[in-house]
């Protein structure tokens, strides 16, 4: 069993620098995690901070009964909303973790170690693909498992597939998708 462990940094479609860890010996089992970088959570709060501190000026001008120690209360509890919004439900790293003929492990941890977890069995599986996605003003690629549900065995009929996102909040370019495709498909393909 050949052990491999391969680091790289990736980029968002956003630009964000993303640390990508490739572990696993690529025939029966690989894990691949994404990491956000750090300074994320930071270009964010200088974003909402401003917002948030324009609205409560908005309504002190706006609601001339607000008094300065009400509007400075309301500015606290704005910000504070924002903040434990940032630190505790942004996630800081996601991971999969790939088990021939087990199944797939998805995994978010946020910033405060909250912790999400879902397993999609192998027999659900049907394949690993890149999607397309149009928006309004980009057009943005997604790691997906293409699943089948679990009370049909017939993994080809389309009224019972559903499209699982993978990195859904790391967000990652293209270049940065395709060698965690490759490997996850030489794993799922070799059955």
């Amino acid at each position: 069993m050949n052990k491999q462990k391969c680091i790289f940094e990736g980029s968002s479609i956003h630009g964000n620098t993303l640390r990508v860890y490739l572990k696993g010996d690529g025939d029966l089992s690989s894990s691949f995690v994404m990491e956000h970088s750090s300074n994320a959570a930071c270009g964010s709060f200088a974003f909402i901070a401003p917002c948030i501190l324009a609205v409560t000026f908005v309504l002190y001008n706006e609601l001339l009964t607000f008094t300065i120690t009400g509007c400075l209360a309301w500015t606290v509890v704005l910000i504070t909303i924002a903040c434990v919004k940032l630190l505790c439900f942004n996630v800081c790293r996601e991971s999969v973790l790939v088990v021939k003929d087990l199944g797939i492990q998805l995994t978010r941890i946020g910033a405060f170690g909250l912790q999400t977890s879902q397993f999609i069995e192998q027999h659900r599986v049907v394949d690993v693909i890149i999607n397309e996605v149009i928006t309004m003003h980009q057009v943005v690629f997604y790691l997906m498992l293409l699943t089948h549900d679990h009370e049909t065995q017939d993994k080809l009929s389309e009224k019972n597939q559903q499209l699982v996102p993978l990195f859904t909040a790391s967000m990652p370019c293209l270049e940065t998708i395709k060698p965690i495709y490759h490997d996850m498909k030489k794993i799922l393909e070799t059955r």
